[in-house]
C-alpha cells in the first residue's frame, strides 16, 4: 500500500512539473510576441498536423516570413509570430540560461 501511495505521489510531482514547464513555455512564447491560435476546428487541426510538434517551423506566408510553434499536447494550439518574436524568444531563453548557470555557480561556491 505504501508503494502505491509513493508511486502515485511521484506521478503527481512529475506531471505537475510538466504542467508547470508547459505554462512557462506558453507564457514565454506570448511574452516574446507569438500569438496562440487554438486548433479546435478541422482546418486548424490539419494545420497543426502539418507542423512538427513542439518545434519552431519557419514558413513564408503571403510573402512574409512567419514562425510557427505547434503545441498539440499543452495548449492544443499553434503559436505564430514574426521572425522578431523568434529572435526575442531566443534572447529571453539565453538570458534565463545564463541566470540559471550563474545561480548554480553561486551555489557551488557556497559549499
Amino acid at each position: 500500500m505504501r508503494l502505491v501511495r509513493a508511486s502515485a505521489l511521484c506521478a503527481m510531482v512529475v506531471l505537475g512539473g510538466c504542467a508547470w514547464a508547459a505554462r512557462q513555455k506558453d507564457e514565454l512564447l506570448v511574452d516574446s510576441g507569438f500569438t496562440p491560435v487554438r486548433s479546435d476546428t478541422p482546418g486548424s487541426a490539419a494545420s497543426m498536423g502539418s507542423l512538427p510538434p513542439q518545434e519552431f517551423a519557419h514558413r513564408v506566408v503571403n510573402g512574409m516570413p512567419v514562425v510557427f510553434y505547434a503545441d498539440p499536447v499543452g495548449c492544443h494550439c499553434v503559436y505564430s509570430g514574426p521572425e522578431a518574436a523568434y529572435e526575442t524568444y531566443k534572447q529571453i531563453r539565453a538570458n534565463q540560461l545564463a541566470a540559471f548557470t550563474q545561480s548554480l555557480s553561486v551555489r557551488g561556491s557556497l559549499r
